[in-house]
């Protein structure tokens, strides 16, 4: 069983919140602007999707380097050794 701090519990919560507005409002807001949509608003939603990742991040991302930072320190070690 995963133990989780505070501040991630606090951001998968705040993850969960914001999908579930998401997937509420989605519906209405499609309903309102669906005559208007363009391709431009195509692409605005994966770019929302990807700053909210950046602003709330799942728990794993806060304390675990990326696997390419993890690599690049590893060979800079080797290197110098």
């Amino acid at each position: 069983m995963q133990k989780y701090s505070l501040f991630s519990f606090v951001h998968e919560s705040l993850n969960r919140v914001y999908l579930a507005g998401f997937l509420a409002l989605a519906p209405v807001a499609f309903a309102n602007y669906a005559p208007q949509l363009t391709v431009l608003n195509y692409k605005l939603i994966p770019l929302l999707y990807i700053i909210l990742t950046i602003i709330y991040p799942q728990p794993g991302q806060l304390s675990n380097p990326g696997s390419w930072q993890l690599r690049l320190a590893q060979e800079n070690v080797h290197q110098t050794t």
